[in-house]
């Protein structure tokens, strides 16, 4: 009964383990403190400088959850940014991280939707080494670029939202995996983006995005659990499960 006890503990923790943790979202929902209007000078968002464009805004109706999106105004030139990420309290170090995104392009324009999760550095905060860039094309097409690689896809229907993401180890500076929708690409030689610049933090702490006109929701960075518990608690549950015999 013990035994029982203690694997029951075991496979408990396990699945909590399993469970990705959500260490930074945007929602961009009244609850979360955005109201209608421009993004610029909302919870941490602003114009990337001076001499950007800020025609991006909270509107209302066309959200993949909720009620509320950011909708970019096509080729104006657009450069907001939230550099005030801060995962560090409740990152485990070594954890895998995920970023998670829907976005769509208007279709409009010649300018691509841009997308980028970027690591402003430790020393100053002068570096911006970038995590992984994505670009949503006025064509039906979609590109996300690492160091070392890129994933393309094709066909994209105007007006639909589709997940965009990255799955990185903050350590290494290295991606595991980027991914559009059901579409995929993952290897061993897939890195930052930007060529590693001395003093740059790993973790993510900002994310952009600018030119093409375009539509934004949902945004996520997470703690990813690593496959191998499972592994474990079968283990665990195959030792018990022959000592009782």
């Amino acid at each position: 009964m013990k035994k029982l006890l203690v694997l029951l503990v075991l496979m408990s923790a396990g699945f909590a383990l399993a469970e990705s943790v959500t260490l930074w979202s945007c929602d961009f929902e009244t609850s979360e403190g955005f109201s209608l209007g421009k993004l610029a000078g909302q919870n941490d968002w602003a114009k990337l400088a001076s001499w950007a464009n800020d025609s991006v805004y909270v509107e209302e109706g066309d959200a993949v959850s909720g009620e509320q999106y950011i909708h970019c105004e096509p080729n104006n030139g657009v450069n907001v940014q939230n550099n005030s990420i801060d995962i560090s309290k409740d990152y485990v170090p070594g954890s895998t991280l995920a970023m998670r995104v829907y976005a769509k392009a208007d279709f409009v324009g010649t300018q691509p939707m841009s997308l980028r999760l970027h690591c402003l550095g430790t020393s100053g905060r002068q570096h911006s080494v970038e995590i992984c860039e994505i670009n949503i094309y006025q064509d039906g097409t979609a590109r996300i670029d690492v160091n070392g690689g890129n994933l393309s896809v094709s066909g994209l229907v105007q007006g639909k939202y589709y997940e965009f993401g990255v799955i990185f180890e903050p350590d290494q500076k290295k991606v595991k995996k980027i991914f559009i929708g059901d579409n995929e690409k993952e290897g061993d030689n897939l890195y930052y983006y930007s060529v590693e610049t001395a003093g740059c933090g790993s973790l993510p702490d900002g994310f952009r995005f600018y030119d093409g006109g375009g539509c934004v929701d949902d945004i996520k960075i997470e703690m990813v659990p690593e496959p191998a518990i499972f592994g474990l608690v079968a283990l665990l549950g195959l030792f018990f499960a022959r000592k009782q015999r």
